[in-house]
């Protein structure tokens, strides 16, 4: 065989460790991100914060916004898809239940303004270039949040690949 077929073999051999390395959930290969925060972020009337803004290859697990204004706004990028819900917005569709495909209500208490938004996917979501979740305020009223989330960043290095070239 020429040297250049040879080459191209080993090219082809590296992207598919990587892709049989993307396949599997070992620490070998992901790391566990979790964000707890568990201390009330406060955010003015038509302001936002964003939360999480990364660039890289992962898996979200779970996203929990703990608020206290049923119109605040929970935006989640995921790559080029955004969904964007309020708080009220789940409620009046009925998204009061587990979904594992989209956003849910696990509290809506309005007696103590207590609202819990989930986006807990079955099986997990994978992402290619980006994730963002941001919360807004509305424009009549300030929101206090807390808010969690389990993503797994797949290593930096595996994505370069042994020799420094990408996929």
């Amino acid at each position: 065989m020429s040297e250049r077929i040879i080459e191209e073999l080993r090219k082809l051999n590296r992207t598919l460790e990587r892709l049989l390395a993307y396949s599997t959930v070992s620490p070998d290969y992901w790391e566990v991100k979790l964000i707890d925060v568990d201390t009330p972020i406060s955010i003015a009337p038509r302001g936002s914060k964003v939360v999480v803004d990364e660039q890289e290859v992962g898996r979200v697990f779970a996203i929990v916004a703990s608020v206290n204004n049923k119109d605040a706004v929970v935006e989640v990028q995921i790559d080029d898809t955004i969904a964007r819900n309020s708080i009220q917005g789940l409620y009046n569709a009925g998204m009061t239940s587990f979904n594992p495909s989209t956003f849910w209500l696990a509290k809506y208490d309005e007696a103590n303004d207590s609202y819990v938004a989930a986006y807990t996917p079955v099986p997990w979501r994978d992402y290619h270039r980006r994730v963002k979740v941001t919360v807004y305020a509305p424009s009549n009223s300030a929101v206090s949040f807390t808010y969690l989330i389990y993503r797994y960043r797949f290593r930096e290095q595996l994505l370069r690949g042994k020799h420094g070239s990408g996929w």
